[in-house]
């Protein structure tokens, strides 16, 4: 019998955690020979047109690596939902080119895999380019689309990389995780709000005071207790949801 069709995906931005179509397996490592920069527009998924959000791109440098999450994909079925998928998503929304670059898994001693990936480049319309850490921190900040808030994805980024990678460093991504908290911070916006945990129109300030902090207690790997105030009312409504810390997801829900 014919061995099935089998590739490999590539994912250094939201497929780390939201890839969104079937796959057989994978495996976290990482390509060589690029870095990971948040230069390339979204005007759908992380922002919009009046007020563009930025994603990540893979910009080339000799000693670089970016650390990420290879999906493989067997049987043709499979390849063909997920490469629709990816299409949509990546190449007429976003302004992605595919490329095939290898990929190489933690332990040294495994054979590197060949893996599709998509990456940006200044010819497309919706490439932004650099700009100081400081701009970038306060235009995610400040932007969301139709996938949610511009800072949930560079947040979400940062936590894979400290908490299944904490011997790999990232500069440009934890020096902009950590002037995106301090932009949010100023501007009143707690991290619970961001990835989508609570609704803005639900937190009432100095009410939930336990989640204005640098980190978001749904983060903890146990349940935590998230607390909702209605407008007028002292009584408070309480959930608890427990989080994956690896995956930043419910994994458990129940009302208490």
């Amino acid at each position: 019998m014919d061995e099935p069709a089998r590739i490999w995906v590539f994912g250094y931005g939201s497929l780390i955690w939201r890839p969104n179509f079937n796959y057989t397996r994978k495996n976290v490592g990482h390509i060589k020979g690029f870095v990971r920069r948040f230069w390339q527009g979204s005007v759908s998924h992380r922002g919009t047109p009046f007020s563009p959000g930025r994603v990540a791109t893979l910009v080339q440098e000799k000693m670089g690596s970016v650390w990420g999450v290879a999906y493989e994909l067997v049987g043709n079925a499979q390849i063909e939902e997920a490469m629709k998928h990816l299409n949509a998503r990546e190449c007429i929304l976003g302004g992605y080119r595919k490329h095939v670059l290898p990929f190489h898994l933690p332990a040294k001693s495994e054979p590197p895999i060949s893996v599709l990936v998509f990456t940006a480049t200044p010819e497309n319309d919706l490439y932004l380019g650099p700009a100081p850490t400081e701009d970038l921190a306060n235009q995610i900040a400040t932007t969301k689309g139709a996938s949610g808030h511009n800072a949930e994805y560079v947040l979400r980024i940062a936590s894979f990389m400290r908490h299944l990678l904490p011997g790999e460093q990232d500069d440009h991504l934890f020096q902009l995780d950590d002037k995106i908290r301090r932009a949010l911070k100023s501007s009143r916006v707690t991290i619970c709000v961001v990835l989508g945990h609570q609704k803005e129109s639900e937190y009432i300030g100095g009410a939930t005071d336990a989640l204005r902090t640098d980190d978001c207690e749904c983060k903890k790997s146990t349940a935590i207790r998230l607390v909702k105030v209605p407008s007028g009312n002292d009584r408070r409504v309480s959930i608890d949801r427990t989080y994956n810390i690896s995956r930043l997801e419910p994994v458990a829900s129940a009302q208490g």
